[in-house]
């Protein structure tokens, strides 16, 4: 603009610097906008999981409602917090694996109050999750309630003086054998010792080696009874007394046994839940 006329090419830049100037603002705008989202969101969330596990008063969960209801948050953005916060509160509640009679009362509030269900909060196996935690605390008191897990048919015949506490389903059950083969010399000049026997050296350098196997057995049911462990497959069927059990071995995906008998193996059923197995298993052995 030094003529004092502003050219076309000149106009052209100057529009192209006042979009870059407003560009940039924009994106500050929206980062700041992301940060304040971001942070409101995890308020929320917070206040959720404390909501989660708050006493039996229900104030917590009626500051809840409120504080959604001015989040500006879509219905199924709310829904979705609500699940993350119950999943986050179980996490909680079993920090020290143990759900005390009153965490687990607020959290079932939590899901009625929502109006969510158990496929909602269990695509991880949170709701799972809870509903060992309580089995297990229920049979550490004496107690067997009846749980969702138990419905339906299963092919255990119970004997007349024993519960079923718990079933869990596609449980791959393994055994350890022993295999025995022979190694040794391999000559097979035989020698005669006296009329009509006959020796070879094989005889005397040859010995016996044993080696240990761990085989797939099968894949099934197994039952946790208050007297017997079952399991049922295809090729397996069978039923172990607590009290012929020398030794409950916990793994981290399973559960292994070895029996009160000479010529017993160790037994291992892997479960894909070790903590949970061992744990149910050894509290029934104790009742």
């Amino acid at each position: 603009m030094s003529d004092g006329v502003l050219s076309e090419a000149e106009e052209t830049r100057l529009k192209e610097f006042r979009d870059a100037l407003l560009s940039a603002g924009d994106r500050r705008v929206a980062e700041a906008e992301r940060i304040m989202r971001h942070g409101a969101v995890e308020r929320l969330e917070n206040e959720a999981r404390t909501a989660a596990l708050a006493d039996a008063g229900g104030e917590r969960l009626h500051e809840l409602d409120r504080s959604l209801s001015a989040s500006g948050l879509g219905n199924e953005d709310i829904r979705a917090l609500l699940v993350v916060s119950w999943e986050s509160a179980v996490e909680a509640a079993l920090d020290d694996h143990v759900l005390t009679v009153e965490e687990e009362s607020a959290l079932a509030r939590y899901l009625d109050h929502h109006g969510l269900s158990v496929a909602d909060v269990n695509d991880d196996g949170a709701h799972t999750k809870v509903a060992q935690a309580s089995v297990i605390r229920d049979i550490s008191e004496g107690k067997l309630p009846d749980r969702e897990n138990l419905r339906g048919r299963v092919p255990f015949n119970l004997m007349k003086s024993e519960t079923l506490a718990w079933v869990m389903d596609g449980v791959r059950y393994y055994e350890t054998v022993t295999r025995r083969e022979r190694r040794g010399s391999s000559h097979a000049v035989s020698v005669r010792v006296a009329r009509g026997l006959y020796y070879s050296p094989r005889t005397f350098s040859s010995r016996s080696v044993e080696r240990e196997e761990t085989l797939h057995r099968d894949t099934g049911l197994l039952g946790f009874t208050t007297k017997h462990l079952y399991f049922a497959g295809s090729r397996q069927r069978f039923r172990v007394r607590y009290d012929r059990i020398v030794t409950f071995e916990p793994y981290s995906d399973g559960l292994g046994i070895m029996r009160d008998a000479q010529t017993a193996k160790p037994q291992t059923f892997v479960t894909d839940d070790g903590w949970f197995a061992y744990n149910l298993a050894v509290s029934l052995a104790r009742m």
